[in-house]
């Protein structure tokens, strides 16, 4: 099980595919916001934005939601796990990890469209 291979990580993002919809009452302005990114816009290792060095990885593809992961965060969860795949437990290549430049294109867009960024 996933629990015997890595004790105390989790191995998906917590975040919602669509994000929150609502924002928490004790955040403000544009960090408000960004607890509200879905989830196809954050690493699915470290959550944060996607806006530099994304990659997919085989096991994307048999994800419920699109997954994608920062190159840097992958590499090192393959360091830490004895490479295995944060998706499947499989063993994981990272040769395998191709580029998603679909990816900061669309976190532009959302924060386009949340206001964040100017047009």
């Amino acid at each position: 099980t996933w629990s015997e291979v890595m004790p105390g990580r989790v191995c998906a993002s917590p975040w919602t595919e669509e994000g929150c919809g609502v924002l928490a009452p004790e955040q403000h302005g544009a960090a408000a916001l960004l607890l509200c990114v879905p989830a196809r816009l954050r690493c699915g290792i470290g959550g944060r934005l996607l806006t530099e060095t994304p990659v997919r990885i085989p096991g994307s593809a048999q994800a419920a939601v699109p997954i994608a992961f920062r190159r840097l965060n992958l590499e090192r969860w393959a360091r830490r796990s004895g490479g295995y795949c944060p998706l499947t437990l499989q063993p994981l290549d990272l040769r395998s990890a191709q580029d998603a430049p679909d990816v900061p294109e669309a976190v532009r867009a959302w924060l386009t469209a949340s206001g964040l960024v100017p047009c």
